[in-house]
């Protein structure tokens, strides 16, 4: 753990897999959570002031420092420095996908079990979307209700598409119960996807806005329309990869258990199992898929468009390389 400063983005060594793994580990924390609005307030002025104030800097550990900044960091938005609210904090990912989990990995893939799964679902997707964007494009209630529409809508077909596909195949009955069984991963996946680009579209025609890597200082010449796509196709990969486990630790976990006998015969018992497994595998995919990409990634100019290649920053030096938040 490094030793706390403000102007450090993390504890951990964010250039490395395993340095991100513990980012988002404690980024993640469910305990995070239960910090109200006017304690967060409380946190961002005290990790404002810290550096400047010997004295208040003192009341505090290394470790307590780096504490308080996790849960800033987990319940605030880094740009506007706004209290996200509860259900669609980092902190709240696993407590709050935990039920939705359980539809769409445990109950039976049934065409009315998936429509509620996957409508809740990207619903919840949709917000947590919204609510931890860049915050470089601002959208109308009509362009959200419209966004919001298309995602619902891409969840639901992609999902009862593929249980259509697994009737098609029924001279083959192992392919069949196959593409069956992986139809609501295939559903999750599709969605997420699209409810990405739905609740982002903006950014692709109005581009994102970039910060001088050594400065710090936003570029204002233009907003980058290549940072965008490159933000897009980056988070949308770890949409991807965050269901993995969510679909095989409570498959998996509750077939292991039932091998071996130890699957709980009662109806409340087998679904808290269920749910605890739903809830492992939502941390597990959650920690993995969000640290695949750092969330304020470095890039050279010379991947930007033209505007960007030849500019000088504050200190009079040619910039080289830019920062732009991906979002979550």
């Amino acid at each position: 753990m490094k030793q706390y400063n403000s102007t450090l983005e993390s504890a951990f060594d964010l250039s490395t897999q395993v340095g991100r793994l513990e980012h988002f580990k404690n980024m993640m924390n469910p305990m995070n959570f239960f910090y109200t609005e006017k304690t967060l307030k409380e946190y961002i002025q005290i990790l404002k002031k810290v550096d400047s104030d010997p004295a208040l800097k003192s009341q505090y550990t290394n470790e307590e420092l780096w504490r308080i900044k996790y849960v800033v960091l987990s319940n605030v938005h880094p740009q506007t420095e706004e209290v996200i609210p509860y259900p669609f904090r980092t902190s709240a990912f696993v407590l709050a996908n935990t039920p939705i989990s359980f539809g769409l990995a445990v109950l039976p893939p049934t065409p009315f079990n998936q429509v509620m799964s996957q409508s809740i679902n990207q619903t919840f997707n949709f917000c947590f979307n919204y609510f931890n964007r860049n915050v470089s494009n601002v959208y109308s209630s009509s362009e959200l209700a419209m966004s919001f529409s298309g995602a619902v809508t891409a969840a639901i077909v992609g999902s009862l598409g593929t249980a259509a596909l697994s009737k098609k195949l029924a001279f083959n009955k192992t392919l069949a119960n196959i593409v069956l069984s992986i139809s609501p991963y295939i559903g999750v996946s599709v969605a997420n996807v699209c409810n990405l680009a739905f609740s982002r579209y903006q950014d692709f025609s109005k581009g994102i806005k970039i910060k001088d890597l050594e400065t710090g200082e936003p570029i204002e010449i233009q907003n980058s329309f290549i940072a965008a796509k490159m933000a897009f196709w980056q988070t949308a990969a770890s949409r991807v990869i965050i269901p993995i486990p969510v679909f095989l630790i409570p498959i998996g976990g509750i077939k292991l258990l039932k091998s071996y006998g130890y699957f709980p015969k009662g109806n409340l018992a087998g679904n808290l199992v269920s749910s605890g497994l739903a809830a492992l595998g939502l941390w597990v995919g959650g920690t993995i898929g969000f640290s695949i990409f750092e969330q304020n990634t470095k890039c050279h100019v010379n991947k930007l468009e033209p505007a960007f290649h030849n500019l000088i920053n504050k200190n009079g030096k040619k910039i080289e390389y830019v920062t732009y938040n991906k979002g979550l």
